[in-house]
């Protein structure tokens, strides 16, 4: 059964968009809302804009935009009921939707339930069965209780060929267990890929559970692969995913900064610790998403590796990936990982050590990178080429400083002038190229700022002033236009729109007024559709209106209602703006009468050429008169 329409906007109503929104999103106060990186798309620079008053999200990057329905929509892959349902759970209103429903909203709903149950089974084969116990003994040498355990959701595969396949194959039907990655199917035969594992189970950042990573855990079991992860599924791509993600990331939030492990015990080893924040890749090198991911979160990456070569070596290389978002790494010594530091040393040991012992980039890669035989001029050389490039990445010219002093202290026959030099090339040789522009005797470039602007002054012709705009904060308001270029009548159009869909008595208004010409087809078919809906249903819904446009005018709706227009409207701006779009109108009707005019001298037709000159006089004189 649907969510009835009332229940829907209650549940609207009731959470603040931003708060929503700031579970996936690490968002700043910027004016009247809230900025933050996109989740749709790459970008270094915020362009996700979420106002709470309007109650509507806009990036402004790459155009998606809506409400906090259309936002779960969008970053979920669910459907609209589906959707609801995720907010009032967070809103803490219960409603209740068929399974029919939700299988039909979300039509992976079957992939998180079937993985659900098999976590189930395998939590409860640990807790409770003979085989169980050994594992659980084997857990607590390795210093995991059972309340660690179930906090975890640690569990255990049965020694058995289809142990799971049968407990589940009753319940699902054949496409779902196929694509689930729990079996592997041979000669008309089904098999549980884990078999005798200690199981880690996979949640996404929101807590559903998508896969698992089976261990083994038996001194004797000598079967290739210490671990066997998920396959790729619909719901389950193991480079994108951060272990323990959902459960640390309010941590994250708060703290605005995450720990970044190698493997499960780690992050458990820190848990135990009393460190929150940390989370482990799923044995793959750390990729551009994973660093995306985090950087919504957190402003800060701690990488926290083994101490032998292979980790080290893991630090050198996920630094390359590591952009845009600050960074310091902790090695564990000993050539140990932190889940053996721990048990050597203690968790508070763990907890000083992540917290008090870190080292910058350039502190780590001049020792990772320090040659081992110094007295060669060219290892010295080599080493100081790799150090110029990343003490020139530091921002801080005071440690940039005290990196080039340690520097020498390290390279026995370079001096301070000679680190500092190659440092000041490496800067020199990556500034972008600058035009000199010829500047006036005002201080100002003769080129106008404006040629910067995504509103350069190319967008429009030379007659238009800048004085001819409506009264506003013409500043603010172009900052949150696409960065498209739009014409000044679509500016007015949107500005027109945007009150008429915050003030209802202005759509009735105009609504009445004959006079009132859209220029464009997008803002007219919009305009034309919302005074339907006013006609038809007595007012325009704000989650329901939307819906019920094609995509582009849908956009165009969202696009409008995102703009930084003051909430308070000035006593004259209607007829401001009503009279500022008509002369648009009127030199827009002049600028093609002109192309009928050059059409008509070109074929000769010298009466409708006169015809043509006349009309363009009497509207520019209307111009006039006005």
């Amino acid at each position: 059964m649907a969510i009835p329409k009332e229940e829907i906007t209650e549940i609207r109503n009731s959470v603040n968009i931003a708060d929503f929104i700031g579970q996936f999103v690490a968002l700043k106060k910027s004016g009247q809302g809230f900025q933050g990186l996109c989740p749709f798309h790459n970008e270094k620079s915020p362009s996700f804009n979420v106002t709470p008053s309007k109650g509507i999200f806009k990036c402004f990057g790459c155009g998606k935009g809506g409400s906090i329905f259309d936002f779960v929509m969008e970053y979920k892959k669910i459907g609209f009921q589906a959707a609801v349902k995720e907010v009032a759970d967070f809103a803490g209103i219960h409603v209740q939707i068929d399974q029919a429903d939700s299988f039909k909203a979300n039509p992976n709903a079957n992939l998180y339930e079937i993985n659900n149950q098999a976590s189930y089974i395998f939590e409860n084969y640990l807790l409770i069965t003979e085989q169980g116990n050994n594992a659980r003994d084997y857990l607590k040498k390795r210093g995991v209780n059972e309340k660690i355990a179930k906090q975890f959701n640690l569990g255990l595969s049965a020694d058995s060929p289809n142990f799971l396949y049968q407990g589940l194959s009753k319940k699902f039907e054949e496409d779902v267990l196929a694509k689930s990655g729990l079996f592997n199917f041979s000669n008309k035969q089904a098999y549980d890929v884990y078999q005798n594992r200690l199981m880690f189970t996979i949640h996404d950042q929101n807590g559903q559970v998508i896969g698992f990573s089976g261990r083994i855990w038996q001194e004797n079991d000598e079967r290739q692969g210490k671990y066997v992860n998920t396959t790729t599924t619909p719901i389950f791509e193991k480079s994108d995913v951060l272990y323990n993600l959902h459960r640390a990331k309010d941590t994250i939030k708060k703290t605005k900064e995450v720990y970044l492990m190698e493997g499960f015990m780690d992050v458990i080893a820190a848990y135990k610790s009393g460190i929150n924040n940390a989370v482990a890749i799923m044995g793959t090198a750390l990729t551009e998403k994973h660093i995306k991911t985090l950087a919504r979160l957190a402003s800060k990456i701690v990488l926290v590796t083994d101490g032998d070569k292979a980790g080290q070596a893991a630090i050198e290389k996920s630094l390359k990936v590591i952009s845009n978002i600050d960074v310091q790494i902790v090695k564990i010594p000993d050539a140990q990982d932190p889940d053996e530091y721990a048990r050597d040393h203690g968790a508070l040991a763990l907890e000083n050590l992540l917290i008090n012992f870190r080292m910058s980039k350039s502190e780590f890669l001049m020792d990772y990178l320090r040659p081992t035989n110094l007295n060669n001029v060219v290892n010295q050389l080599e080493f100081l080429q790799k150090m110029a490039e990343v003490i020139a990445g530091e921002k801080n010219t005071e440690l940039q400083t005290v990196y080039m002093r340690r520097l020498v202290e390290i390279l026995p026959d370079f001096e301070y002038n000679q680190v500092e030099q190659a440092v000041k090339n490496v800067i020199k040789s990556k500034r972008p190229n600058q035009k000199s522009f010829p500047i006036n005797s005002s201080g100002q470039s003769h080129y106008s700022n404006q040629d910067s602007n995504s509103f350069s002054s190319s967008s429009f012709s030379n007659r238009y002033e800048e004085s001819d705009f409506a009264s506003y904060d013409a500043q603010e308001f172009s900052q949150s236009l696409p960065t498209r270029k739009i014409t000044k009548s679509e500016k007015l159009e949107w500005q027109l729109l945007h009150r008429m869909l915050l003030q209802p008595d202005f759509l009735e208004k105009i609504s009445q007024d004959v006079s009132v010409k859209f220029i464009h087809r997008e803002t007219a078919s919009l305009y034309d559709a919302m005074i339907l809906e006013q006609l038809t249903q007595g007012m325009i819904d704000d989650i329901y209106f939307p819906e019920s446009l094609d995509p582009e005018l849908r956009n165009l709706y969202y696009d409008i209602l995102a703009q930084n227009l003051p909430e308070v409207i000035s006593e004259n701006e209607l007829d401001e703006i009503l009279s500022a779009l008509r002369r648009e109108t009127i030199l827009s009707k002049v600028e093609k009468l002109k192309l009928e005019g050059l059409k008509a001298q070109n074929e000769g037709n010298q009466k409708r050429e006169l015809e043509l000159a006349n009309e363009i006089f009497q509207l520019r004189k209307s111009l006039q008169d006005n």
